[in-house]
Order: C-alpha cells, then structure tokens, then sequence
C-alpha cells in the first residue's frame, strides 16, 4: 500500500503547476473497487472488440488483475473550458501536474505513470466514475504504486539536437 498522505500530498503537488489565468482545471478521483472492476470488465470488452477475436480466460484475468493490484489508482480529469484555447492551456497545465506528482512519488520511491486510451474516454468509464462529459474530461489514469522491478531509463535526444539559439 502507499501511503494516503504521500498520495495526497503528490495530488497537491500537481495542483501547483503552472496554470494561466488560474483555470485550476485539474481533478483526481481516486478509484474505488467496484469501479476498478467495472472499468476492468469494460478493458476486457474493449481489447476483444478491438482484435475481433474471444480472449482466453488467463487473458481477461491479466487485464483484471492490472487493474485490481495497483495499490492507488487515479482518474485524471481536467474542466470543460469554454474555448479552445483556455481548454489547450489546462491540459498542458495538467500534464505539467501531473509531472510534479511523479517527481516528488519517485522522490519517496514510489512508481507512477499515466495511461490514456479508449477505456478512459468510453461513455461507461465516465459513468461508473460519476463524471458529466459535459463538465469535466477524463484525460486517462494516474498509477501509482511500488514497483516490482526499476525499469532502465528510455533513450533521449541529445539536447544539442532540440535546442538552438536565435539571433
């Protein structure tokens, strides 16, 4: 288990980034298990229409039980903004959260990452979770959990290969 105080505090966290016009889009639900196992039976529906074929008994249980073992599991939304531009603006401010929210759980050794994909826009995914599509976006999950093993760092661009001074 994580702590509740270390999860709440990397929530705060993230509600510091950098937000014009102090929007404050960001929202967190923390998942519960009967919505954890609903939105696993909804994992499992999706992948077998997407592949057009019945998945095998192991299979379905690996995608349930994905869902079932991370000890803390975050729906990330952010607020309906009224304009394209405000609602570019909060998701970027979200992302940038969400960041701080990783740094300081890795700080304290514990493991995160965010997920996206057609289970956390789907229609059902928002009602098991309560949330009206008309005022707040779902923008994926927040894992968060010790990790059995610490994966190596993916490969970067160098920075001389992003970066470059105008005149």
């Amino acid at each position: 288990p994580v702590s509740e105080d270390l999860v709440q505090r990397a929530l705060e966290l993230a509600t510091w980034a950098p937000n014009h016009k102090m929007t404050n889009p960001w929202l967190f639900i923390n998942i519960g298990d009967k919505s954890r196992a609903a939105i696993a039976d909804l994992a499992v529906t999706l992948k077998m229409q997407k592949d057009g074929t019945v998945l095998s008994e192991v299979s379905q249980m690996a995608i349930r039980q994905n869902y079932s073992s991370c000890p803390v599991l975050i729906a990330v939304l952010k607020k309906t903004a009224s304009d394209e531009k405000t609602s570019w603006e909060d998701y970027a401010s979200v992302a940038a959260g969400l960041q701080n929210a990783a740094l300081f759980l890795w700080e304290n050794k514990v493991g995160s990452k965010w997920t996206t994909g057609v289970v956390t826009t789907h229609s059902e995914t928002y009602e098991s979770l309560g949330v009206d599509s008309t005022k707040e976006e779902l923008l994926g999950f927040f894992w968060i959990g010790y990790p059995k093993k610490i994966p190596s760092p993916p490969s970067r661009i160098p920075i001389e290969k992003v970066f470059r001074q105008s005149p």
